[in-house]
C-alpha cells in the first residue's frame, strides 16, 4: 500500500494504491491524515489503484471523513476500482460519501464548493 498526495486547483489529492486490509489499515488511516493535516479546501480520496479494501479500510476511510467534516472541509472519493466500488455499495458507504468516476470530475466538484 502506497500513499502520494498533490493538489489541483487548491483540491488536495490524496491516491492509495495496492491493498488496504486488516494489517495496514492503521497505516493507511495515519498517512492520510498526515497528508490532510493543514488542508482547508477540499479532500478527493483518489482508489483507482487501490485493488482491495477490507472492512478496516472502510472504518479508516470513514474516520478521516468525520474528521474533515468536523473541520468543514469538503470530501470525496473517486476513480474507485469496480471492486471497491462493490464493497463501498455494500457497506452502504455510497450514502454517507460520493464517489466520483475520475478525479477531473471530483476536483471541479469540489472547487465549486
Amino acid at each position: 500500500m502506497n500513499i502520494h498526495s498533490c493538489f489541483e486547483n487548491e483540491i488536495q489529492i490524496v491516491a492509495a494504491s495496492g491493498r488496504i486490509d486488516s494489517e495496514n489499515a492503521m497505516e493507511f488511516e495515519a498517512k492520510v491524515r498526515a497528508a490532510i493535516e493543514e488542508t482547508a479546501a477540499g479532500v478527493v480520496l483518489d482508489l483507482a489503484d487501490t485493488q482491495y479494501m477490507a472492512s478496516a479500510g472502510l472504518r479508516a476511510i470513514l474516520l478521516v471523513a468525520k474528521e474533515l467534516e468536523t473541520r468543514k472541509v469538503q470530501f470525496a472519493l473517486c476513480s474507485v476500482s469496480k471492486e471497491v466500488l462493490n464493497v463501498l455499495k455494500i457497506a452502504g458507504f455510497l450514502r454517507l460519501m460520493d464517489a466520483i468516476p475520475t478525479r477531473e470530475e471530483a476536483v471541479a466538484r469540489l472547487a465549486q464548493a
